[in-house]
């Protein structure tokens, strides 16, 4: 008697974290003008960013405070000329975790302590509960008080909006939003996983940033092997009638 195949689980929340790191780290002038306008007009992007993997797992290692889901720590430059790190928190969650303010700030402080640097912390809300907005972590005792306020961007939040911008992070994020809805049909979400790339090739973006949000799409709305086949078949007719092939066969099946 043959064994049945073992089927290929969906995507969990901890699977999102290296596609949302890697988008960040790729386009972070797009994401910050995107999701926080006033940070962004204030860094000079004239000179490069650089991203602080190896500062950030120092203060992380060995952190007993919660999860961390996609968090990037990032150095620019203020257009004063000062060097700036940006901490940003990708929270991807399926109910609200009371524990992402203390994560904030702890994190915020530990960079500052252990290497002298303005820290900046910024923290993006990619779950799905409308109603859960966490900006402050603050603590109290007799006269000694905390109070530590972070911007937050909800992904919820976008909805009505992605289609007036052409900032290839509203593209991110639909495919997000679409990815959270369609959970419990991989036939929608294979439909909806079809429009938002032929959208993509439509944008005018060039081959490479294509590409990259390619692999950032295929990797967030997953699909199981049949629906696959027809999301392929789909993108191929449209490749083949619009005469653009950004992604080879090779490279979707790879």
């Amino acid at each position: 008697m043959k064994k049945k195949p073992k089927e290929k689980k969906e995507n969990t929340n901890d699977d999102f974290d290296s596609p949302w790191k890697e988008i960040i780290e790729l386009f972070f002038q797009q994401f910050m003008e995107f999701f926080f306008p006033k940070a962004a007009s204030e860094i000079d992007w004239k000179r490069k960013y650089s991203a602080l993997d190896k500062e950030f797992s120092q203060i992380t290692r060995k952190s007993e405070i919660g999860k961390r889901s996609a968090d990037k720590l990032l150095k620019v430059w203020t257009k004063e000329g000062k060097e700036a790190w940006v901490l940003v928190h990708v929270e991807i969650q399926a109910q609200r975790d009371d524990n992402l303010p203390k994560r904030v700030y702890v994190y915020n402080y530990r960079i500052f302590d252990k290497f002298d640097r303005p820290v900046v912390s910024l923290a993006v809300l990619a779950d799905d509960d409308p109603n859960w907005k966490p900006s402050e972590f603050s603590r109290e005792l007799w006269d000694c008080k905390t109070n530590f306020t972070f911007p937050t961007a909800k992904l919820l939040d976008f909805k009505d909006k992605l289609e007036d911008s052409d900032n290839l992070f509203s593209t991110v994020t639909l495919a997000h939003l679409k990815t959270m809805e369609t959970r419990k049909s991989y036939q929608s979400r294979s439909q909806w996983k079809a429009r938002i790339m032929q959208s993509l090739y439509k944008s005018g973006f060039d081959k490479e940033t294509v590409v990259k949000l390619y692999k950032f799409i295929d990797w967030l709305m997953f699909l199981p092997d049949e629906f696959n086949e027809i999301f392929y078949k789909d993108m191929e007719k449209f490749e083949k009638e619009h005469k653009m092939e950004f992604v080879t066969y090779a490279e979707r099946r790879g």
